[in-house]
């Protein structure tokens, strides 16, 4: 399985898939790929459409199970975006409003104070979004 198939596997929540190709072939874990092909075209005008690592895709689309497996098999917690938001899975998670995967990429030693590509760290993007939810998680861990 290449990068591009295995993070498709990882935003739509496919476990199984996930599980087996990490068994095979355990760097999938660091992997980089693109948003969803329905969110594509929207992130086409930000440029932004491809260079999301595994854990990014996971957490901006509610997979908790993978989110904890990919983390579990070596995936960069902290990993910055490779492509002109240069954001973090936390923030990932932060834009896709998942409070419970918030909750579990700081368990895992996200780093709420690493900013994006526009200088915005977690708790700034929360305020930017109005994610009141998250806003109280994050401020918590400040």
């Amino acid at each position: 399985m290449d990068a591009l198939e295995f993070c498709q596997a990882c935003l739509t929540g496919n476990l199984d898939k996930v599980n087996e190709a990490l068994e095979q072939n355990a760097t999938l874990a660091n992997s980089f790929g693109e948003v969803h092909p329905d969110h594509r075209a929207f992130m086409q005008l930000e440029n932004a459409e491809a260079g999301w690592s595994a854990l990014h895709l996971a957490a901006h689309y509610g997979q908790s199970g993978i989110v904890k497996l990919l983390i579990n098999s070596g995936a960069k917690v902290n990993a910055v975006a490779q492509n002109v938001i240069a954001n973090t899975p936390l923030m990932a998670a932060i834009a896709g409003g998942h409070i419970a995967i918030v909750k579990l990429l700081l368990e895992y030693g996200a780093d709420p104070k690493l900013k994006d590509a526009a200088g915005h760290d977690a708790l700034q993007l929360a305020e930017i979004d109005g994610k009141r939810e998250i806003l109280g998680v994050l401020r918590l861990v400040r």
